[in-house]
This record gives structure tokens, sequence and C-alpha cells, in this order.
């Protein structure tokens, strides 16, 4: 469910497709309008911990509302070519932890997974129906044994300070989780070899048949790709840390203090533009204060349950409200199982 202050602000006017239904309820909380996609983009989020989303180009996620695809034409009937491509508008938002950009690393746990799918991408992404779709490989074979799996990597993309990506950052990166027991139940822990084919072609030998990797390389992490040059080594650190997130997806980091932060587009991104020119987030995690802050009007949208959630106590005189307006979405679930070994 989700609230939307409502307002006179102009925003480009999409609408979001449904998303993949699955069990579970998400609740939001903000403006009404063009923010479908953002809304969806939080309740979808509920269980990336351990399931996959689509990353930002990915349909039903970011198809409308924050990016281009399928709205251009609507856009420019109504507001002329020009307003279909250019960033409109800024949205406030709150985050209910912290943010950890300073270090916001994908082969660890660090972060907001938001905020890993903003400003990275992964080789594939999740797509409706559970498909798999290319993302930053465009094309993959698997050899007839199963073991190897061959990506051709999408030319001409570029990290958000214009260093290109290719198939010796995506080792790199990959190099720096693989096989690490941190990600020991995935289908990556089992890597044999690694190696490149080419200047955009990758190969991935693996010791026993890995049914479920293509899933796994669409994981919003650890499978995403950061700026070789922004990770720092060291003697003590072989495997590094990013103090500043450069990746490819469609924002990049403005600005950011510990207790708010600024994401604009990333001006070198190959896929759909964002449609909004900035997302300014404010780290706020109380969940009264959320609301409190929602009323003054502070912020545009809250809600969702890892992005920034809303008391329920509160949400039913949120929805009484005539200045907000609710929307109830899909989202999907997880359940952890653990044992004690001890």
């Amino acid at each position: 469910m989700s609230l939307f202050r409502k307002n006179k602000k102009s925003f480009p006017e999409t609408g979001a497709p449904e998303p993949r239904k699955n069990p579970g309820r998400s609740l939001f909380a903000g403006r009404p309008g063009p923010f479908a996609a953002l809304l969806v983009l939080s309740a979808l989020f509920l269980a990336i911990p351990t399931l996959v989303v689509p990353g930002l180009r990915a349909p039903g996620l970011f198809g409308s509302g924050i990016f281009g695809s399928g709205t251009e034409a609507s856009d420019s009937e109504t507001a002329g070519p020009e307003a279909a491509s250019e960033p409109r508008g800024v949205l406030a938002l709150p985050m209910s932890r912290d943010h950890f950009l300073n270090n916001l690393d994908p082969a660890s746990w660090n972060g907001p997974l938001v905020l890993h799918m903003l400003l990275y991408e992964g080789l594939l992404e999740e797509g409706p129906d559970n498909s798999v779709l290319p993302s930053l490989a465009e094309s993959w074979e698997i050899s007839e044994d199963g073991l190897e799996y061959s990506f051709r990597l999408k030319e001409g993309v570029k990290f958000s300070d214009g260093t290109p990506f290719d198939a010796g950052a995506a080792i790199f990166n990959l190099k720096r989780w693989v096989n690490d027991d941190m990600f020991s139940s995935l289908e990556s822990h089992r890597v044999e070899s690694m190696e490149e084919t080419g200047p955009f072609g990758l190969k991935i030998r693996f010791k026993e048949a890995a049914d479920t990797i293509l899933r796994e390389l669409a994981y919003p992490r650890p499978v995403r790709f950061v700026a070789p040059d922004h990770v720092v080594v060291t003697q003590d650190n072989p495997k590094g840390r990013v103090p500043f997130p450069i990746g490819t997806g469609p924002f990049m980091v403005e600005s950011f203090t510990l207790e708010e932060f600024a994401l604009v587009p990333n001006p070198h991104y190959h896929g759909k533009k964002p449609k909004i020119a900035k997302l300014e987030f404010k780290v706020i995690k109380d969940g009264q204060a959320r609301v409190m802050a929602l009323r003054n009007g502070e912020l545009d949208i809250a809600g969702g349950l890892l992005f920034a959630s809303l008391p329920l106590e509160s949400l039913k005189k949120l929805r009484e409200d005539s200045r907000f307006r609710t929307c109830l979405t899909p989202s999907l679930g997880s359940v952890f199982m653990a044992f004690n070994n001890d």
C-alpha cells in the first residue's frame, strides 16, 4: 500500500507496468503521479537479500516514471520532443538505514540494495515471469556439459567516471568475490577458471554443473561491477575497498554526508535515461520521524520494508488524510531457515 502526497508539481506523467505478482504486500506513502516506478521498486526490494529483482532497466520496475522505456511517445505528444529526453524535477525520499556510500562494495554485504541497483549493474537482470534478460552481457552460450558459460559483453558501456567497461574490468570484479567463502552458498563458489576471450568476451568454467548461475548473475550483489580504478587495494586488504561508488548504473552520486545524499543521472549511461533530474535521500531511521517528514512536506514518497517502511499504527491515519493517496502493490517475500550447528 502506498501513500502519495497530493500536490501540483509538474513531472513527466507515466504509468508503471504491473510488477511480477508474488505473495506479500508492501506499504508506501508519497505524492501522486509519476512515481509509481519507485513504489514498485520499494515493493520488489522486500526480498532482495535472497531473491533477484529486475535491474534498473528491467520491465515492470523502472520501465516508467523514472526511466523512459515505452513512454517517449506519450511524453512527446503532451510536452514536446525535448521533454521526452531531458530529466526534470527533484524527488525527496527517505532512507531508513546507513547508506555506506563511503564503502558501497558489491563484494560485501554493505549498504541498502536499492543503492546497489541504482548505481551498479550486473551481467544479467531478472525480467518478467522469472525470465533472465541481458544487461552488461548482451548474450551468452552454455557448453553441452553445462560446465562452461561464454558471455559477450555489451560494447560502448562506460562507468560514471567515463572509463570503459570491458572484459578486463569484468574479470577484475569477479575475482573479488568468486570462490569467496562469504558467498559459499552460490554457484560462483565452485568456479574452476575465468578468462577473457577478447576485449568483450568472458568465459567462466565451473567444477560441476551450475544450474542456477544465470539467476545468480542477476543478483543485486555481489554480481555488480565497480570501476577498477576506484577500488583501493592495500597489503592488509588485497580484496580492496570502494571509498566512492563508481558504476555503470543509471545514477551516480553527486554528494553525500552521514545524514543525506543526492543521486543524479549518469551522463554515460548506456540504457534508457532517467526521467528525474535528482533523487535526494534523507537518512531517517525512526519510523515516526518519517511519518512526520511526510506530513510536513519534506518527503515525496515513503514506504517499503527495506526502503523506508512506515509504522503500521500510523498507516490508518495517513490513509484517512485527504492529502495522501494509498496504493497496495505485490511484492516479493523471503523466508530464511537457519540451523545452529554448535
